[in-house]
């Protein structure tokens, strides 16, 4: 971490948690790279998070941002931009909550938006074709080439880059449920309010998605991901017990103990303290100890897990699990196979 940008120690400084925010000394935010400055804030998913800490302090966020015209102008552009979707998304989800579809928000801490490429909604399998109908009829079309067997992409045809919708029955990443869809529903909070009609997973179940997401799916830890489960676990004392209880149940508990040293690891990095001091035990599996020497940080602010790290606890769930029959259990074993071989033909992996 002594190897870190000047970008992304200010980032970091201007997002540490654990510090009251006060206005830099001019030379701190000066002479910065404002193109590195965009491409941290973007690639670690932080541009909202550092947006609203610039409104927070209005007579430096002018200074700063007349100093960084680019970033001005991508800042005043990201407000126009999430204004109108949360216009739509509030349209489409009371529109849907008159016929009994409310729309949960698997990524959702609560907050909107959440930085990411498509707004992942769980519905119940049996609301699917009600869901399907009152989307086209507000000009929305499904890309049938993304489907996959419980998840389905619509993009609004005037507008496709805004406001795409990923509908989800199930809650899972590579064919492998990580939720029971049923509690997560059960004991989902509010979205805004009740009049919205959309729903937010609660604050164990949201960790647990986070997690999960991250390290089975996207390989890597953003400063984002870091902030959201601390902001999570600060709104109320979260039931540990129960998270660990679910992950078990679902076969990934050792990974999500993993994931617990690995964020504590990366809060320390970041901003010089533990995110979760209290759940930093050493009592954790071999392969978990291993794996804890294998994750890296890189200057865009990110912990990449290799892929090889990933797919072995992904492979120990699937092999946990006593509903999969022995072909499924091989279909996976192809599946991490075929996708490592892929990664490397492209270039894109690290075991």
């Amino acid at each position: 971490m002594d190897k870190k940008s000047r970008e992304l120690k200010f980032i970091l400084q201007t997002l540490n948690p654990f510090l009251h925010f006060s206005e830099p000394k001019e030379e701190v935010f000066t002479g910065l790279d404002e193109q590195k400055l965009i491409q941290i804030l973007k690639k670690s998913k932080v541009f909202s998070k550092f947006s609203k800490k610039l409104d927070s302090q209005p007579n430096f966020a002018e200074r700063f941002l007349s100093a960084y015209p680019k970033l001005k102008k991508l800042n005043e552009e990201l407000k126009s931009r999430q204004i109108s979707e949360l216009n739509e998304f509030l349209k489409i989800s009371k529109l849907l909550a008159r016929e009994e579809v409310h729309l949960l928000l698997i990524k959702s801490a609560g907050e909107f938006p959440h930085e990411s490429s498509n707004f992942d909604c769980l519905i119940e399998p049996d609301k699917l074709a009600i869901c399907d109908r009152i989307l086209r009829d507000e000009g929305y079309q499904e890309l049938p080439i993304t489907r996959e067997p419980h998840k389905f992409l619509y993009r609004k045809i005037a507008t496709p880059k805004n406001l795409p919708l990923h509908i989800h029955t199930r809650v899972e990443w590579e064919a492998a449920e990580f939720a029971d869809a049923k509690k997560l529903r059960k004991r989902a909070r509010p979205f805004i309010n009740k009049e919205t009609g959309a729903l937010v997973p609660s604050i164990e179940d949201s960790i647990l998605i986070t997690v999960a997401h991250y390290f089975f799916e996207d390989h890597e830890i953003k400063v984002y991901d870091l902030l959201k489960l601390w902001e999570l676990s600060r709104e109320r004392e979260p039931d540990w017990d129960y998270m660990f209880n679910e992950a078990a149940e679902l076969g990934w508990s050792d990974a999500f103990a993993l994931n617990l040293q690995l964020l504590n690891r990366m809060s320390a990095c970041c901003f010089g303290r533990k995110a979760f001091p209290e759940l930093d035990k050493p009592d954790i599996s071999k392969q978990a100890q291993l794996a804890l020497k294998t994750v890296t940080f890189d200057s865009l602010g990110k912990f990449n897990i290799p892929y090889g790290v990933s797919a072995l606890f992904f492979l120990r769930k699937v092999f946990r699990n006593p509903h999969f029959s022995f072909y499924q259990k091989s279909r996976h074993v192809d599946y991490v196979l075929s996708d490592i071989l892929r990664r490397r033909v492209i270039g894109y992996i690290e075991i």
